[in-house]
Formats: C-alpha cells, structure tokens, sequence
C-alpha cells in the first residue's frame, strides 16, 4: 500500500478526532463518519492481491447468503447500488465509481456502503465489486452468485 502524504495526514486526522470524540456523549455519528472516511481513503490504496485463501472462501460464502437476502430488500442500499452496477454495466458495458454514485440517488451513504462492498474484512457488507483502472467490476469468485441475484431481481 503506497499512501501520499496528503492523504495520510487526512487519514491521521480524521482518526484522531474520531477518537477525541468517542468521549463526548452524542457523538457517535460524527465518530461513525470520521471512520468511515478514514477507512474509504484507506480503501482507494488498498493491495487487494494479498488478500488470503481462507479469507477469500469465507468471504464468497458470505456474498451468497447475503445476495439472496438481497434479492428481497429493494430498498437496501446495497440493492441499489449492485442493482444500479447491473443496468448501467449492462447499457454502458464499463461503469465507473463515478458513474455509479450518480446513478444511486443517495449518495451520502453511497460511499461507506460501496467501499463496504469492495473489501474483505470481518464486518464489511460483502465483497462484490473489484475497481482495476478506474472501471468497476463484479469480483470474480462471485460472478455466479451475481447472476442469481440478477434472475431473481428481474434486471
């Protein structure tokens, strides 16, 4: 992972008030938001090629249980946000980060919930998109469970 200066100093400083405020009494939103930005900044230099066997098998079998439950709750943002992928993937062929935030009408939880779906992590939403030279993707270990999603969704 190659960090700039720049951006780990705003990394550093967003942790750092976070945790300032863990303290204060009502502030959990803000401490919510100053983390979530830190590990989205953190995300977009992330060496995803180092990522574990093991890791990876636990992390496929949880996108398939998730993508069913998905395929029911419309109104989830992760819903929206694969569902927006899926049109736009299917009328544009390439899609962007870019290009899917605006396709997603709520973009104020568009990019904790997106970074959420491009990361293997214990608590993470499930890993469903790969980003390789700006173009957005469906990570291939779970292509098929995708597909699944999309019958069943009806896109």
């Amino acid at each position: 992972m190659n960090i700039n200066n720049n951006t780990y100093q705003e990394i550093k400083d967003d942790l750092e008030e976070a945790s300032f405020l863990i303290n204060k009494s009502g502030e959990e939103k803000k401490v919510h938001k100053l983390i979530m930005s830190a590990l989205i900044k953190l995300a977009k230099h992330e060496d995803v090629s180092q990522e574990k066997p093991a890791s990876e098998a636990n992390e496929i079998n949880k996108v398939a249980r998730r993508l069913k439950l998905w395929t029911n709750r419309p109104d989830q943002m992760n819903t929206k946000i694969l569902s927006a992928y899926l049109k736009l993937a299917s009328k544009e062929g390439k899609v962007t980060e870019e290009q899917l935030k605006q396709e997603v009408s709520e973009e104020s939880s568009f990019d904790s919930n997106f970074t959420q779906m491009r990361i293997i992590a214990d608590r993470n939403h499930g890993k469903v998109f790969s980003i390789d030279n700006g173009e957005v993707t469906i990570w291939e270990p779970i292509k098929q469970y995708v597909d699944t999603f999309k019958t069943n969704s009806g896109l």
